[in-house]
């Protein structure tokens, strides 16, 4: 269907009336705003529907009293897809059942996350690689305090054991509203003598791992689901050598939450990083030089809880951060400040 030259003319103005429609939605239009909007609907409904009539306005009245915004046929027929812009979307409502997989979740950070979301109704399966026991004890843990557990084995530098674990979970849940990509390894050494093999490891634990589990989540995420990914403010401050493979990986975490954010938007579904700083864990609990430095390195003079990293994984699960994607946000105690 070819337009008349006004409905041509208007058709080059369209990205501009529709940002106005946008921004004004609610809001009282001037004389010359209301004339503009009317005149625009009147060249397209000459286009459509040459013996149609458009009312006039008051200069004070709003868009929504618009004759030509209550499902003018012309409109919507001439502009569908801006049409459905008319409404303001609103965020999703969270499904009452959901479920989570979490990576790397026996012990330290990974454990707290999926105490976390099972204290907030949240089913949970998580993965482990080397310590069962440490697993079967969140599981167990979790389930006296009357949430949904079970304990999965994967290793993370292994897609297809990523994948058998997804499979798994969205099996016994039904689906998988979020993935925590917390798996990770750091083995440090002078570049010197590093072996190869160790880069390559903690590539394919921190990298690929996470690329591999969002892979094989995706079939069982309805949409507005949410990827957290787990990195390390050492991505953006190195405070010491011997951390070249380490923060490398970290670094391409960040990247990749960057890109699965465009990859997924389209589907509502939201990927974002938490850069833990210096946290407490059984790594870390033994005095040392090195704690002491970095605890002098923080703002807050201290380390951080790993309770205080699954609180912001659930909140980035949570309805509040639906308008979040494709960020970074450190949580360090002004370690990189």
């Amino acid at each position: 269907m070819s337009l008349t030259p006004e409905g041509r003319a208007l058709e080059s103005h369209v990205a501009e009336v529709w940002a106005k429609l946008e921004e004004r939605a609610t809001a009282g239009l001037s004389a010359e705003e209301c004339a503009r909007f009317v005149a625009a609907a009147r060249a397209i409904e000459a286009a459509i529907e040459p013996d149609a009539a458009i009312d006039g306005c008051r200069p004070d009245a709003p868009l929504t009293d618009h004759p030509w915004l209550k499902g003018s046929t012309a409109v919507s027929a001439a502009l569908p897809t801006h049409s459905e812009r008319l409404a303001s979307p609103t965020p999703p409502a969270l499904p009452e059942y959901r479920s989570a997989l979490v990576t790397g979740g026996s012990r330290g950070i990974g454990a707290a996350i999926a105490t976390r979301l099972a204290a907030d109704g949240i089913r949970v399966a998580l993965t482990y690689n080397a310590s069962r026991t440490a697993a079967d004890r969140v599981v167990e843990e979790i389930t006296e305090a009357g949430g949904h557990a079970l304990a999965l084995h994967a290793d993370s530098a292994d897609a297809d054991q990523i994948r058998a674990a997804a499979d798994a979970t969205g099996r016994e849940y039904g689906k998988i509203d979020i993935l925590v990509n917390n798996a990770g390894i750091g083995m440090g050494g002078p570049i010197e003598e590093m072996p190869i093999e160790h880069f390559d490891r903690t590539m394919a634990v921190n990298v690929r791992g996470p690329f591999a589990a969002a892979q094989a989540v995706l079939p069982h995420m309805p949409d507005h689901g949410r990827i957290i990914n787990i990195g390390s403010v050492f991505a953006d401050r190195t405070p010491f050598g011997t951390l070249s493979a380490y923060v490398t990986s970290k670094a391409a975490v960040a990247g990749l939450t960057r890109a699965l954010a465009r990859d997924l938007g389209g589907r509502g579904i939201t990927v974002n990083n938490i850069q833990p700083g210096p946290i407490s864990t059984d790594l870390t609990s033994a005095d040392s030089h090195v704690r002491d430095v970095m605890t002098e390195a923080t703002a807050l003079r201290r380390f951080g809880t790993p309770e205080e990293i699954a609180g912001l994984v659930a909140y980035l699960a949570g309805p509040e951060a639906s308008y979040i994607t494709g960020a970074t946000i450190t949580a360090d105690g002004g370690y990189a400040v």
